[in-house]
C-alpha cells in the first residue's frame, strides 16, 4: 500500500464534498447510491461474521452489514430506510463507503497486512465521521461555547442522538478537531488488582491539541474525580491540578452526566460488578479559564 501523507486529508475533502449542504441529517443510504453503491443487510443467527464488509468487485459495489437474528436472511435497502439503522451501522456504511472512494479515486485496494490494515481504518474512520457529522451540529455545539467552559454533555447526547443520528463519540471526535481546548472521555467505575482501590476506566477518550487526556483502556485514580461521580449523576467543576492518569497534572473545568449503564465489558477488565451492569459517565472537560462564577453552567 503506498503511504501517502496527503490521502487522508484528500480523503476527508472528497467526504465533504459528499456530504449535502444545509442539512442538520445526512442519509447515508442516500449518499451510497449517490455514489454508486448499494447496501445490503444480512442477518444471521451467529456472530462469526465481520460486522460491516465491501465487495468492491460486485456490479454495483456491494456494502454488507450484518445483525445478529434468530432467522437467516437477507434484504438491499432502499434510500429512504436509515431509519432502520443504528447509528454504529450508519458509521459501517460510511466507513466502508471510504474504502469505494479510496480505490475508484487513488486505486487504494482494503489492506491486508496489519500494520497497514490498522492505517487504512483509521484513515476510513476519518472519512465517516466528516461524512456524517454536518458542519451545522457542530457549530451548534460550539458557537455560543465561551473559553474555558466544557460542552455540556446534554447537548452532546441531543446533537449526536436526536439530530445528527450518530455516535456520541462520533460527534466529540470531530467537536475537538474544531475546538483544540475541548476534550471528552466516557468511563465506568473499576477497581484497580493491586490494592482494590477504586478507580476510573476510561473506554472512550478524545481531545483537542491543546489538552492532554488518558487513552482508551486506561484507568485513572483521581480520588476526587471518583468521589464526584460517585455522589452526583450530573456536575460541574474546577479541578486545580487534576492527575488524569499518568498524565502530569493539569487545570481543567469538567462537566459529566452518567450516561446508563453498560451490560457488559471486555474479557478480563478488572472492572467493578462485572457480573452485573456498569454505570457509565460522559465527561466533557477543557482547559481552566478563571472566572468569577463559583458553578460552571450545564445548560
Amino acid at each position: 500500500m503506498p503511504i501517502c501523507g496527503n490521502l487522508p486529508r484528500q480523503l476527508e475533502h472528497i467526504a465533504n464534498s459528499m456530504r449535502p449542504s444545509g442539512r442538520d441529517f445526512i442519509s447515508i443510504l442516500r449518499v451510497a447510491h449517490q455514489a454508486g453503491a448499494r447496501v445490503c443487510m444480512r442477518f444471521e443467527t451467529e456472530c462469526g461474521r465481520s460486522p460491516a464488509s465491501i465487495e468492491l468487485a460486485m456490479k454495483p459495489p456491494t456494502i454488507y452489514l450484518t445483525r445478529h437474528s434468530p432467522l437467516r436472511g437477507q434484504r438491499y435497502l432502499d434510500v429512504h430506510e436509515d431509519h432502520l439503522l443504528t447509528p454504529r451501522e450508519r458509521f459501517s456504511v460510511a466507513h466502508e463507503l471510504g474504502h469505494l472512494v479510496a480505490y475508484d479515486k487513488f486505486n487504494l485496494l482494503p489492506a491486508v497486512e496489519k500494520s497497514e490494515y490498522w492505517i487504512q481504518e483509521e484513515w476510513m474512520h476519518k472519512f465517516a465521521g466528516t461524512l456524517l457529522t454536518p458542519e451545522s451540529v457542530v457549530d451548534d455545539c460550539l458557537n455560543d461555547l465561551r473559553l474555558g467552559t466544557p460542552v455540556c454533555p446534554f447537548i452532546l447526547r441531543a446533537k449526536a442522538s436526536d439530530v445528527a443520528r450518530v455516535s456520541q463519540e462520533v460527534l466529540a471526535t470531530q467537536l475537538c478537531l474544531k475546538r483544540p481546548d475541548i476534550g471528552f472521555m466516557k468511563v465506568v467505575f473499576a477497581k484497580r488488582k493491586a490494592d482494590d482501590q477504586r478507580v476510573l476506566r476510561v473506554i472512550f477518550s478524545t481531545s483537542g491539541d491543546q489538552l492532554r487526556l488518558p487513552k482508551n483502556h486506561s484507568h485513572i485514580d483521581c480520588g476526587s474525580l471518583v468521589r464526584k461521580l460517585e455522589n452526583g449523576d450530573v456536575g460541574s467543576a474546577t479541578m486545580q491540578r487534576c492527575v488524569l492518569g499518568k498524565l502530569d497534572p493539569q487545570d481543567v473545568n469538567i462537566a459529566w452526566r452518567r450516561a446508563g449503564v453498560l451490560k457488559r465489558v471486555e474479557k478480563g477488565s478488572p472492572t467493578e460488578g462485572s457480573e452485573g451492569p456498569i454505570a457509565a459517565f460522559w465527561i466533557s472537560l477543557t482547559s481552566f479559564i478563571r472566572t468569577p462564577e463559583y458553578q460552571l453552567p450545564l445548560w
